[in-house]
């Protein structure tokens, strides 16, 4: 290597090196206090300047397959949908060194003329970041064109749509089918996720206790159901379900065909299928359309309006801790503190408090 030492007993080093525009150039740096880091500078130097000619496609590839061990199937199914239908048509043909700050602004500018939600967008600029991250991190990316790009301006906020009981109580008497039927009540009075209530099997049901075991989650990838842990740590409870939905799931149970402990409580029941019987639903009965999510948050919303303590909401949702419940509840709160201050000023009494006289 090509290292040497000052005069002033600092050492420097000096080599020649590929650009990214395939000229050989020269390279002097002075001042390292050892030989070593001299010599490391001439090591990350050169690897900085070679992943700077690297094709863009080529590191996708890289990113893609290390984010394939590191995540769960249909999570990488949504990055590669991102990567292969709005980052490479795009970048795909360009050199890293190719890509400046100017070159993310014109893609973020023609993501947000495409007519996607710009929510939406944020989510694939974020993903690009990831990409370049990734380089920096693990190829010596010298830096980050979108630290200079800025970020896509923030969308409003999507308002929180949910039904409330009376709302429920008319969509539920459009569902004819037993086993959605069934699906719908569960989510409605247990505030489940969709994949949490594909996952159920008949073992996780507890009539004596009226409780449900949420121990798993499930999702289809290319027609493939896929079993994974919950969500996080705490997604793992047990949810009590009041005993009129229990005594329904009960004789839901003894009308399937010999059920076995490892069974799929609705084998048959699909997300497509819950949204087909949303869409047709509302349209019958009036009310506004939601989506199968939004269930969840009728539950949490439901609980909140009768009362019940965020820790009791919290831990029935399995979030992380509270604060996660009530920075997607909070807007939901403002009644229950006008209730408060009516309730305090009863205790007050019949006393009015007065300034004294001057």
């Amino acid at each position: 290597m090509p290292v040497y030492k000052s005069d002033n007993g600092k050492w420097y080093c000096s080599f020649y090196y590929t650009a990214a525009d395939g000229k050989r150039k020269r390279k002097k740096k002075e001042g390292f206090k050892t030989k070593r880091e001299a010599s490391d500078f001439e090591k990350t130097f050169i690897r900085a300047e070679g992943v700077t000619a690297m094709p863009f496609s080529e590191l996708c590839d890289l990113y893609l397959s290390d984010l394939k061990v590191h995540i769960r199937a249909s999570s990488f199914e949504t990055a590669l949908q991102q990567v292969n239908t709005y980052i490479l048509p795009f970048f795909g043909g360009m050199k890293l060194s190719d890509i400046s700050a100017a070159t993310v602004r014109e893609w973020q500018n023609t993501l947000l003329t495409s007519g996607r939600k710009t929510s939406y967008v944020k989510l694939i600029n974020t993903r690009l970041n990831s990409v370049f991250t990734f380089a920096q991190k693990f190829y010596n990316l010298p830096e980050n064109p979108m630290m200079r790009a800025g970020t896509i301006a923030s969308a409003k906020s999507r308002q929180m749509e949910f039904w409330t009981k009376d709302e429920f109580d008319l969509f539920i008497t459009t569902i004819e089918k037993p086993d959605l039927l069934c699906a719908f009540y569960v989510l409605f009075y247990t505030g489940m996720r969709c994949g949490e209530l594909l996952a159920l099997t008949i073992g996780d049901l507890d009539f004596e206790k009226n409780e449900i075991s949420v121990n798993k989650t499930l999702t289809r990838v290319h027609s493939e159901n896929i079993l994974n842990p919950p969500k996080t740590a705490n997604s793992e409870r047990i949810v009590t379900v009041p005993e009129k939905i229990m005594n329904l799931l009960s004789d839901y149970v003894d009308r399937l065909y010999k059920p076995a402990p490892g069974d799929f409580l609705f084998p048959f029941v699909t997300p497509d299928k819950l949204r087909k019987s949303i869409k047709q639903g509302v349209k019958s009965v009036g009310i506004k359309r939601i989506r199968i999510h939004d269930l969840r948050h009728s539950h949490a919303s439901w609980l909140i309006e009768n009362g019940f303590p965020i820790q009791v909401v919290s831990e029935r949702l399995g979030h992380s801790n509270t604060q996660m419940t009530l920075n997607v509840y909070a807007h939901l709160y403002p009644n229950k503190q006008a209730e408060l201050a009516q309730d305090i000023n009863k205790l007050i009494g019949d006393t009015e408090p007065i300034l004294p006289k001057k």
